[in-house]
């Protein structure tokens, strides 16, 4: 088993910065999902989606999420969301 860093492979995307609506991938640490501008849950959602997706599409890896995301009434999985490409 190989230990690939998912921060390496975001910064190697040129994610660093990115921002959806008011979600942005922090400058600095790639892992790191920030509420720059007043965030909507929906923006972070799509954001964490675009970086599973662009991972996807530059490395063939799938990340796994370690934050678990909640609605009012249960757990948000990302995998059942429809991926709107910015």
């Amino acid at each position: 088993m190989v230990k690939i860093f998912a921060g390496e492979l975001i910064d190697k995307c040129g994610l660093k910065g990115t921002m959806i609506g008011g979600a942005q991938v922090c400058s600095s640490q790639a892992l790191v999902i920030i509420n720059k501008e007043n965030a909507s849950a929906q923006d972070i959602v799509n954001l964490a989606l675009l970086i599973q997706r662009t991972i996807i599409d530059k490395y063939g890896l799938e990340l796994e999420n370690e934050v678990h995301l909640m609605s009012c009434t249960s757990e948000i999985n990302l995998g059942a969301i429809n991926y709107k490409k910015y």
